[in-house]
């Protein structure tokens, strides 16, 4: 509660102190100060409301004579450790957790189910209770249920049905179709043998806070990128929020043990014994440690072996059977115990307490817990993001209006198709008017953020969100967010083909093509979705989270609407912001402007070409190598790598460290590399004519991507080069033009721009892409090349970088049908 409604307002003016808030460290500590709070002040109000309504322990009279003193304490304090757990993790926690919730849930079910127990024995006293097959029935049931969730929303980092082995590094079983029984076998051996070593000694609250102390550290570790990394474990990226839930544990365990220690004051009974039981062994199997229970819970282990050994031993001997509470065992006499009429080591003799008077615990989906963030949403923009994300909110029940400033006539057919989905879809108007009845305006990048509809609709307290934060809300999946200036589609296009080819469900999507949100839920909780990211894009984020976020450079670009470089680099800088331990944050080590930036809290890694670095991808002595968990790896030559140029060499470095926290095998990884041959409009061979080759750069949109286009050839070429100007200044490349090229051919409104910045190179303008393919065709001469780089935007002239791309091709092909130059 505090983590959802608190940590937000940490962004306002003065409160920037509720970022703690988003520390699982300071969330657990109070976390488990709360559990001991509630134990405290509320354990003498249930424990005189439990004498009142006689619920006391019932002690056969054919048992230990020291048994006999403990008749008529109260029971059911269990009742007490489960609010103190509970109350706390709602609280302190990540609503969206699901591993909270399924902890919290076995806790609670358990904590139910011992309650009956407790009830029929006291109050309507039955003498066995619940009987243990119903019991066993509820104990199945929560376990197939949390084994059957974990399948379908396995955790990121290791494989759903596997487990670890002690103290080997990386080693795991896998259970395969036996994971569910297995999970259903840990959690009802846990309860179990929690139970059964309370019995009436009260063993059980102080030797598990023990355990779920130990528990706690093991959460947090595993879900430390930087820790789980330093210590070659298995990072886990969602177990770290069940430190808040192990640290309640301990609270409420330590909280009940002050009234519970000698001489009692209550019993938590079943109550109390099942519940903690339950949640020793769903947080063993939710971080994949189900074996450390045996170590962790030592104790526990040894004392359901012992009561297995009396059952055993008194069926063999014909003997009267047990009584209704847990005997002395054979390991309890032998001193681990000790005997039903002597002090017990561990048995709390003596008073812990004097008798006074006290007046005194991220990837997430649209569901009916995590409904869409609007029931009426206004969707600003009828492009493919603007279509995807009506028909996700219509999808899920809400009301939608999809506007566009075009005519209703002119809009893409898909666009007018939703009105068969239920979508109101609104043509020629982009008006405040529209907000009217709306609580959710969805914005297309497209459109700039000084619009009069978005200034409106935050006036009046609309929440306003992007494309890319709907797409992550609505995602099953965790998120690897690429951005930069350049090399951004063609990373995330290989990092895709990297997990590909290792057999991930994957998806490429963002600004590369796919809308996101045209695939958010078509992607599993085990699948990854690979998100190429725009500085447009994060302009509408509050909440986006990736798992990892990659940074690969910042040169100039889009300052005709942001301003300048320092407003640009914010807004990349805003894909980390959110992060915390559990994420991984890569960054380019050679760009300063990148790696000096360090905002969140993801655990870095780093990629360069030009020197080694700590953890991540690096360029040394003519190989790519990576770095990882200590160790160094020389993964392959560069000329392996098909992707030409050193710009694709910093693009593979890249990839590499985005995928390197999923840890794929080495040999798919080099198999993966040699085989991609990159993407269209990215230095593409567009065929050659009479000796002249024609390459399709048409995706450099800006004076760095031209930049690394004209150091790619070997011989003097002719440019085609302009479009929308966006603020640039072109003066600088003047050197290298003059370098690189014998002829400019300028096209469309940086034309006059590109000319008078570039002088002293031989310039002809052309009035469309036709004519000048033909005009450079005429220049380039015999084997010679004609470079489709512009520098500039498309809109002036194209509908998009890939229109303008596959016209550029069309016009190849047509003047190669007409002949070759005689």
């Amino acid at each position: 509660m505090f983590y959802e409604w608190i940590y937000p307002l940490h962004s306002w003016p003065g409160l920037s102190v509720l970022n703690v808030f988003r520390y699982i460290t300071f969330r657990s500590a109070y976390a488990a100060i709360t559990a001991l709070a509630i134990s405290y002040w509320f354990g003498p109000v249930m424990i005189a409301w439990l004498r009142s309504v006689k619920l006391g322990q019932k002690v056969r009279q054919e048992g230990p004579q020291t048994h006999l003193g403990k008749a008529g304490t109260p029971t059911m304090g269990g009742l007490l450790i489960v609010t103190s757990i509970v109350v706390p993790c709602l609280l302190w926690g990540n609503f969206h957790s699901r591993q909270l919730w399924l902890a919290l849930l076995t806790t609670v079910w358990l904590g139910g189910l011992g309650f009956l127990d407790d009830w029929l024995r006291v109050v309507k006293n039955y003498p066995k209770g619940l009987l243990g097959r119903y019991k066993l029935v509820g104990q199945v049931a929560i376990g197939a249920i949390v084994g059957t969730l974990m399948l379908v929303f396995p955790e990121t980092g290791m494989g759903p049905t596997a487990t670890h082995v002690p103290f080997l590094k990386r080693a795991v079983v896998d259970f395969g179709w036996l994971f569910v029984p297995f999970v259903i076998f840990v959690i009802t051996g846990s309860s179990n043998a929690v139970n059964l070593t309370d019995g009436l000694d009260g063993l059980a609250s102080g030797l598990v806070a023990i355990a779920a102390f130990a528990f706690a550290g093991m959460c947090y570790v595993s879900g430390h990128a930087k820790f789980s990394a330093y210590l070659n474990i298995t990072h886990l990226v969602a177990s770290g929020e069940l430190t808040i839930f192990c640290a309640a544990v301990v609270g409420a365990a330590l909280g009940f043990l002050w009234y519970n220690c000698h001489p009692a004051d209550v019993f938590m009974g079943d109550t109390g014994s099942l519940a903690l039981g339950g949640a020793l062994g769903v947080v063993a199997v939710l971080i994949k440690r189900e074996f450390w229970l045996v170590l962790v819970g030592g104790v526990f282990v040894a004392e359901a072996l012992s009561v297995m050994i009396q059952v055993t031993s008194l069926q063999a001997h014909r003997q009267a059977r047990l009584p209704d509470v847990a005997a002395a065992s054979p390991f309890r006499t032998a001193g681990l115990g000790g005997e039903s009429r002597r002090p017990a080591l561990l048995h709390r003799r003596r008073p812990a307490r004097a008798a006074l008077p006290l007046d005194l615990q991220a990837a997430m989906t649209f569901d009916r817990w995590n409904p869409p963030p609007g029931k009426r949403a206004l969707v600003a923009g009828a492009a493919g993001s603007g279509v995807a994300d009506a028909r996700l909110l219509a999808r899920h029940g809400a009301d939608v209006t999809l506007c566009d400033r075009r005519a209703t006539e002119a809009l893409p057919e898909a666009a007018r198709a939703l009105a068969a989905d239920g979508v109101t879809v609104t043509g020629g108007r982009d008006d405040a008017a529209l907000l009217d009845d709306r609580d959710l305006l969805v914005w297309s990048p497209g459109i700039p953020v000084d619009h009069a509809l978005i200034v409106a609709a935050r006036e009046r307290g609309i929440t306003v969100m992007g494309e890319l934060e709907l797409g992550f809300l609505a995602a099953k999946a965790p998120l690897l967010c690429i951005t930069g200036t350049n090399g951004k589609s063609t990373t995330t296009d290989l990092t895709g083909a990297l997990l590909r080819a290792a057999g991930r469900e994957v998806e490429v999507c963002g600004n590369i093509g796919r809308a996101i949100c045209e695939v958010a839920e078509d992607v599993s909780a085990s699948g990854l979705l690979v998100v190429e990211v725009s500085s447009f894009q994060l302009e509408t984020v509050d909440k986006l989270k990736p798992w990892v976020s990659t940074w690969l450079n910042l040169t100039p670009d889009h300052l005709d609407r942001h301003g300048d470089l320092e407003t640009y680099a914010a807004m990349k800088d805003r894909l980390f912001v959110r992060q915390d331990e559990s994420d991984w944050a890569v960054r380019s080590a050679d760009d300063p402007a990148v790696a000096s930036r360090r905002s969140g809290h993801g655990a870095p890694l780093e990629f360069s070409v030009s020197h080694a670095v700590p953890e991540g991808a690096y360029f040394e002595d003519g190989h790519l190598v990576t770095a990882w968990r200590g160790g160094r790896e020389r993964l392959m030559p560069r000329s392996e790598v098909r992707l030409p140029g050193p710009h694709n060499l910093a693009n593979a470095l890249a990839a590499l460290t985005t995928v390197m926290p999923l840890e794929l095998p080495p040999d798919t990884l080099r198999q993966a590399l040699r085989e991609y041959g990159g993407l269209e409009h990215r230095l593409e061979p567009a065929g050659t004519v009479g000796g002249v080759r024609f390459v399709n750069d048409s995706k450099a949109t800006n004076t760095n991507s031209l930049e690394v286009a004209l150091q790619s050839f070997p011989q003097k070429i002719v440019l085609i080069a302009g479009g929308r100007d966006k603020g640039q200044d072109f003066s600088p490349l003047a050197p290298l033009v003059r370098q690189a090229c014998k002829q400019l051919v300028l096209i469309g409104e940086g034309a006059p721009v590109m000319e008078k910045a570039w002088t002293g190179v031989p310039a002809a303008r052309a009035e469309s892409l036709r004519e000048a393919v033909e005009m450079a065709y005429l220049a380039a001469g015999p084997d010679g090349v004609v470079l489709l780089s512009p520098g500039c935007s498309s809109y002036d002239m194209f509908k998009d970088f890939e229109d303008r791309g596959r016209r550029f091709k069309d016009e190849v092909a047509r003047l190669a049908q007409g002949g070759a130059r005689t």
